[in-house]
Protein backbone atom coordinates (compact mmCIF):
# COMPACT_ATOMS: atom_id res chain seq x y z
CA UNK A 1 0.00 0.00 0.00
CA UNK A 2 1.87 3.26 -0.94
CA UNK A 3 1.46 6.13 1.12
CA UNK A 4 -0.53 9.56 0.01
CA UNK A 5 1.78 12.52 -0.07
CA UNK A 6 -0.52 14.49 2.36
CA UNK A 7 0.63 11.87 4.87
CA UNK A 8 3.80 11.38 4.58
CA UNK A 9 4.51 15.46 4.30
CA UNK A 10 2.20 16.12 7.61
CA UNK A 11 4.32 13.54 9.32
CA UNK A 12 7.54 14.72 9.01
CA UNK A 13 7.24 16.24 12.55
CA UNK A 14 6.36 12.95 13.69
CA UNK A 15 3.23 11.21 14.88
CA UNK A 16 2.42 10.63 18.50
CA UNK A 17 0.35 7.63 19.20
CA UNK A 18 -1.61 6.25 22.29
CA UNK A 19 0.22 2.64 22.82
CA UNK A 20 -1.36 1.75 26.02
CA UNK A 21 -3.69 -1.01 25.92
CA UNK A 22 -5.40 -1.27 22.65
CA UNK A 23 -3.14 0.99 20.77
CA UNK A 24 -0.23 -1.60 20.36
CA UNK A 25 -1.60 -3.05 17.12
CA UNK A 26 -2.10 0.13 15.53
CA UNK A 27 0.97 1.45 16.49
CA UNK A 28 2.97 -1.67 14.89
CA UNK A 29 0.84 -1.67 11.58
CA UNK A 30 1.60 2.00 11.22
CA UNK A 31 5.23 1.31 11.53
CA UNK A 32 5.53 -1.40 9.08
CA UNK A 33 3.72 1.24 6.84
CA UNK A 34 6.94 3.44 7.60
CA UNK A 35 4.37 6.28 8.66
CA UNK A 36 6.58 7.44 11.15
CA UNK A 37 5.00 6.58 14.68
CA UNK A 38 6.28 7.02 17.86
CA UNK A 39 4.31 4.94 20.41
CA UNK A 40 3.21 6.57 23.68
CA UNK A 41 2.98 4.71 26.58
CA UNK A 42 1.04 6.64 29.71
CA UNK A 43 2.58 5.89 33.25
CA UNK A 44 2.24 7.20 36.91
CA UNK A 45 4.66 9.54 37.80
CA UNK A 46 5.90 13.53 36.76
CA UNK A 47 8.45 12.19 33.88
CA UNK A 48 8.43 12.11 30.39
CA UNK A 49 10.97 9.58 28.69
CA UNK A 50 12.08 8.58 25.28
CA UNK A 51 13.89 5.74 24.25
CA UNK A 52 13.97 5.10 20.68
CA UNK A 53 10.69 5.39 19.02
CA UNK A 54 8.92 4.59 22.03
CA UNK A 55 7.84 7.82 24.93
CA UNK A 56 6.82 6.65 28.52
CA UNK A 57 4.53 9.83 29.58
CA UNK A 58 3.53 9.99 33.42
CA UNK A 59 0.30 11.78 33.50
CA UNK A 60 1.15 13.95 36.10
CA UNK A 61 3.67 15.60 33.69
CA UNK A 62 1.26 15.23 30.82
CA UNK A 63 -1.37 17.26 33.05
CA UNK A 64 1.59 19.74 34.19
CA UNK A 65 2.62 20.41 30.43
CA UNK A 66 -0.93 21.52 29.84
CA UNK A 67 -1.58 23.34 32.30
CA UNK A 68 1.51 25.60 31.72
CA UNK A 69 0.64 26.30 27.91
CA UNK A 70 -3.31 26.70 29.01
CA UNK A 71 -1.93 29.41 31.39
CA UNK A 72 1.09 31.03 29.88
CA UNK A 73 -1.98 31.33 27.10
CA UNK A 74 0.47 29.70 24.26
CA UNK A 75 -2.53 27.19 23.47
CA UNK A 76 -4.82 28.27 20.50
CA UNK A 77 -8.05 26.78 19.47
CA UNK A 78 -10.01 27.54 16.48
CA UNK A 79 -13.60 28.55 16.70
CA UNK A 80 -14.87 25.27 15.68
CA UNK A 81 -16.95 22.45 17.31
CA UNK A 82 -14.13 20.26 17.64
CA UNK A 83 -12.65 23.28 19.75
CA UNK A 84 -15.53 23.16 21.62
CA UNK A 85 -15.40 19.65 22.44
CA UNK A 86 -12.07 19.94 23.44
CA UNK A 87 -12.64 23.04 25.89
CA UNK A 88 -15.47 20.75 27.27
CA UNK A 89 -13.33 18.16 28.13
CA UNK A 90 -10.70 20.25 29.65
CA UNK A 91 -13.04 21.84 31.98
CA UNK A 92 -14.34 18.02 32.72
CA UNK A 93 -11.05 16.93 33.36
CA UNK A 94 -9.96 16.32 36.92
CA UNK A 95 -7.52 15.30 39.00
CA UNK A 96 -8.34 13.16 41.94
CA UNK A 97 -5.94 12.63 45.05
CA UNK A 98 -7.22 9.77 47.48
CA UNK A 99 -6.32 9.13 50.86
CA UNK A 100 -3.11 7.28 50.41
CA UNK A 101 -1.84 10.07 48.27
CA UNK A 102 -2.46 8.09 45.13
CA UNK A 103 -3.73 10.22 42.17
CA UNK A 104 -5.49 9.64 39.18
CA UNK A 105 -6.73 11.64 36.59
CA UNK A 106 -9.19 11.73 33.54
CA UNK A 107 -12.91 12.81 32.93
CA UNK A 108 -14.86 10.38 36.34
CA UNK A 109 -18.16 11.68 35.59
CA UNK A 110 -20.98 9.44 33.81
CA UNK A 111 -21.33 11.04 30.08
CA UNK A 112 -17.50 12.69 29.96
CA UNK A 113 -14.56 11.89 27.83
CA UNK A 114 -10.89 12.59 28.18
CA UNK A 115 -9.78 11.22 24.47
CA UNK A 116 -9.43 15.00 22.91
CA UNK A 117 -7.56 16.15 26.34
CA UNK A 118 -5.51 12.90 25.57
CA UNK A 119 -5.05 13.77 21.83
CA UNK A 120 -4.11 17.12 22.79
CA UNK A 121 -1.43 15.78 25.25
CA UNK A 122 0.16 14.25 23.19
CA UNK A 123 0.49 16.79 19.88
CA UNK A 124 2.17 19.35 23.01
CA UNK A 125 4.28 16.98 24.44
CA UNK A 126 7.22 18.68 22.17
CA UNK A 127 7.40 22.28 21.18
CA UNK A 128 7.96 22.44 17.07
CA UNK A 129 6.43 25.68 16.96
CA UNK A 130 8.63 27.18 19.43
CA UNK A 131 9.56 30.43 17.06
CA UNK A 132 6.03 31.50 17.36
CA UNK A 133 6.03 31.71 21.01
CA UNK A 134 5.48 35.37 22.21
CA UNK A 135 4.03 36.49 18.91
CA UNK A 136 0.59 38.06 19.38
CA UNK A 137 -0.64 37.53 16.18
CA UNK A 138 0.39 34.77 13.75
CA UNK A 139 -0.67 36.52 10.36
CA UNK A 140 -2.80 34.65 8.24
CA UNK A 141 -2.77 31.73 10.57
CA UNK A 142 -4.51 33.63 13.28
CA UNK A 143 -7.83 34.07 11.19
CA UNK A 144 -10.50 32.31 12.73
CA UNK A 145 -8.20 31.49 16.18
CA UNK A 146 -9.46 32.94 19.51
CA UNK A 147 -7.45 33.06 22.60
CA UNK A 148 -8.81 30.14 25.06
CA UNK A 149 -9.23 31.14 28.86
CA UNK A 150 -9.55 27.97 30.21
CA UNK A 151 -7.61 28.57 33.17
CA UNK A 152 -6.44 25.30 35.47
CA UNK A 153 -7.58 21.79 35.48
CA UNK A 154 -10.08 20.82 38.35
CA UNK A 155 -8.34 19.61 41.42
CA UNK A 156 -10.84 17.11 43.52
CA UNK A 157 -10.56 14.65 46.10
Amino acid sequence: MRKAKWVEKSLRGGLYLDATGVGQPIADEMGRRGLGVRACYFTHGDRRTAEGHAVKIGKAWLVSRMQALLQGGRLHLPDTAGAQALAEELLNYEIRVDHGANDRYGAFRVGTHDDLVTALGLAVQTEPWEPLIGRESFGPLSRGMRRTNIGSFHQRR
